[in-house]
């Protein structure tokens, strides 16, 4: 590393005092750095006051002298490179740095600077904005009925009920989900067994509801509704597959 020459100094026999003129020592000097005057002998730097005041260790032995030439040699044994930096650093953030341990003002740190205003997953969930979705588990299928869990695009769309294979027609009104549909051996007294597809609606109580049904093998499609908690009777929908026109016009029940 370069020695240090800048400007000019005066010095005074037996004073520990060195002063410069244009000698910039607080940016260049350091404390344990030998200052080399201009009687040629070297002596300790033993403080540097400011950009233009030192002290050295012992005392200016030379004759007092002005705008006389020096110089400053780093002395090894650390990094000076380094220190300078650190130095700098310090200058420049070290009361802030000091302030921000002993406040605890940022011991979280708080959104606006970066953080999640929290200590805990659940404070910072809060701090975030985030709401009771952002911790709610998926649907594992497409069967999946537990409460709670969060649709996903494909698997039915709104509801919560099983979409279980039918075992039987007298489903619960509910929330059963859009699409769905169970498929099983169907029951009807009015219209014998058959096989097929039955689907639920929910009404607008617990009271209300209704069902479609249709026959796997034919397609024919049958009906019924419950109101005041009771299912009405099944009804068959007449159409193209099992109606004929009469002469009349009229439409006869095959």
């Amino acid at each position: 590393m370069p020695w240090h020459r800048l400007g000019t100094v005066s010095v005074t026999q037996n004073s520990n005092v060195v002063t410069g003129v244009n000698t910039a020592f607080a940016a260049n000097t350091r404390v344990g750095d030998a200052f080399v005057g201009p009687d040629g002998r070297q002596y300790e730097l033993s403080n540097v006051a400011s950009d233009t005041v030192i002290s050295i260790n012992p005392p200016y032995l030379g004759a007092t002298a002005s705008g006389a030439t020096y110089a400053v040699a780093p002395i090894q044994g650390y990094q000076k490179g380094l220190a300078d930096e650190v130095r700098s650093w310090n200058n420049s953030y070290g009361q802030k740095m000091a302030a921000l341990g002993t406040t605890g003002n940022y011991d979280i740190l708080p959104v606006n600077k970066g953080g999640t205003g929290g200590n805990s997953q659940a404070t910072a969930r809060t701090g975030l904005g985030l709401g009771n979705s952002a911790t709610a588990a998926l649907v594992a299928s497409l069967t999946d009925s537990t409460p709670g869990r969060v649709l996903l695009t494909g698997y039915g769309g709104l509801g919560y009920l099983d979409n279980a294979p039918f075992s039987g027609v007298n489903q619960a009104p509910g929330g059963y989900r859009v699409g769905g549909a169970y498929v099983g051996q169907f029951v009807n007294p009015q219209f014998g067994t058959m096989t097929g597809y039955l689907k639920v609606y929910a009404g607008t109580d617990n009271q209300s509801a209704a069902q479609t049904f249709i026959n796997q093998g034919n397609g024919q499609l049958f009906t019924r509704a419950q109101t005041g908690g009771v299912w009405g009777a099944w009804r068959a929908v007449y159409d193209t597959s099992n109606t004929t026109r009469a002469a009349d016009g009229t439409l006869k029940g095959i």
